[in-house]
């Protein structure tokens, strides 16, 4: 599998639309790519944020992210997004995994 691994900063009194786009964004995703989200909230800081997407492959990945390219719903939400994290905090850190089964060894 194929595993995209986002972190940014929500402002805490923005949490309920943050979770209200990401619902609307996934919906969005699940129709034109086979995905799984998982979305973990910080114990140690809870303004902390991370999203975990899973792909079948990479190549269904980046397929269904040119189908989503100039989406008009899409760009909203993600306009949405920006609105919601914190300012001094804005940057989105993005990482590329690849699964690797234990039990495979």
């Amino acid at each position: 599998m194929y595993v995209k691994v986002y972190t940014y900063h929500v402002q805490p009194d923005k949490t309920s639309e943050f979770l209200d786009i990401l619902k609307q964004a996934q919906a969005i995703y699940e129709r034109e790519i086979s995905t799984e989200m998982t979305v973990l909230q910080s114990k140690d800081d809870p303004a902390k944020w991370m999203e975990i997407s899973r792909y079948n492959s990479e190549e269904t990945y980046r397929k269904g992210m040119e189908q989503l390219e100039g989406d008009e719903e899409i760009r909203k939400l993600f306009i949405a997004f920006q609105s919601v994290l914190i300012p001094e905090k804005n940057d989105v850190q993005e990482g590329s995994f690849e699964e690797v089964s234990i039990h495979d060894r």
